[in-house]
């Protein structure tokens, strides 16, 4: 696994894939880090500020995620 935390300058970054990961399937993530310094309820009233889902949105989801239960695998969960 190769994990580099950054402090954001400018919206685009270039990346440089380890040769072990060439020709496979990889996961690239960007996500908030979180020191002890910023509080974690401002992430969350960040994420319940955004923005909301419609009823309709939500039951295709939920039907989404049930059709798909069955199937899944842990190792895809």
């Amino acid at each position: 696994m190769y994990r580099e935390i950054i402090k954001a300058k400018t919206e685009e970054y270039f990346i440089k894939i380890p040769k072990e990961y060439l020709d496979k399937e990889i996961e690239i993530l960007i996500l908030p880090f979180f020191t002890n310094r910023e509080p974690q309820n401002n992430y969350l009233s960040q994420l319940l500020s955004g923005p909301t889902l419609s009823n309709d949105e939500i039951v295709s989801w939920q039907n989404q995620i049930t059709k798909g239960y069955k199937n899944w695998t842990i190792e895809e969960f």
